[in-house]
């Protein structure tokens, strides 16, 4: 497998794990508007939340990672960068703190 392979399957790892556990349904919802914003603006979305801030996601949101999202979001794989937690609605933990590169 080549690396571009690879980083692409990572990327879409964090993409499903955003789509499954980030969305809420498309709308606007904690600040965020899924049917137009783009994974980038979230990104910069949850960096301006801050840390020890909780986004609570509910509902899958399909096809708003796209390929050409992939290069930028791997890009910022490493980001230590303080920002907002991202947790599904389902999940029994709770972030008290997280960081670009989480997310």
């Amino acid at each position: 497998m080549s690396r571009s392979s690879g980083n692409f399957k990572v990327v879409l790892s964090i993409a499903v794990a955003l789509i499954l556990g980030c969305a809420h349904g498309g709308g606007a919802r904690a600040g965020f508007d899924f049917s137009r914003g783009t994974p980038m603006e979230f990104l910069e979305h949850l960096r301006n939340l801050g840390p020890g801030r909780v986004v609570t996601i509910t509902e899958p949101l399909t096809n708003w990672v796209r390929r050409e999202n992939v290069e930028e979001l791997v890009a910022r794989l490493d980001s230590r960068e303080p920002c907002a937690a991202v947790v599904q609605g389902h999940s029994s933990y709770l972030p008290l703190e997280s960081t670009v590169g989480d997310e």
